[in-house]
């Protein structure tokens, strides 16, 4: 139900009410987190709102993001939740133009969990550096 919610507000987003999306962007994380059916589907809402309106997701919210995949606050790590993050955001960062933000986590997870994903087709460290040094011309220091 709350997915239903979230996933609606998103197709909104994407409109042209640049009033409303700084404001919108903020309740639909604080949404995806309250409510989020699993960390998977939360870490998608995060890149869908990236993707989105990449200029209105705060410092805040992607930090938030990398502290749940990370795993703070937790016994254990998730290294389920870290792999799908490294496999979702190699996947996203071989797009040709992103948000700076994008590229921000995209480097985070990767430098610190892409060795869970190396033994994979494609996603050996020389892939990953390739992939994320594509985007640094793009980015502010």
């Amino acid at each position: 139900m709350a997915g239903d919610v979230v996933n609606e507000v998103l197709d909104y987003l994407q409109e042209n009410d640049y009033e409303l999306k700084e404001e919108m962007v903020l309740k639909i994380a604080i949404l995806a987190e309250k409510f989020a059916e699993n960390l998977n589907w939360y870490i998608d809402v995060i890149i869908k709102l990236i993707e989105y309106a990449g200029d209105y997701v705060s410092e805040d919210i992607w930090y938030r993001v990398a502290q749940i995949i990370t795993g703070f606050g937790q016994a254990e790590p998730n290294q389920t939740l870290q792999k799908y993050a490294c496999l979702r955001l190699l996947d996203i960062l071989n797009m040709p133009s992103l948000h700076e933000t994008m590229v921000k986590i995209g480097a985070y997870v990767l430098s610190e969990f892409g060795p869970l994903v190396i033994d994979l087709p494609g996603k050996g460290f020389q892939k990953q550096f390739e992939t994320v040094n594509n985007h640094f011309y793009n980015i502010s220091p």
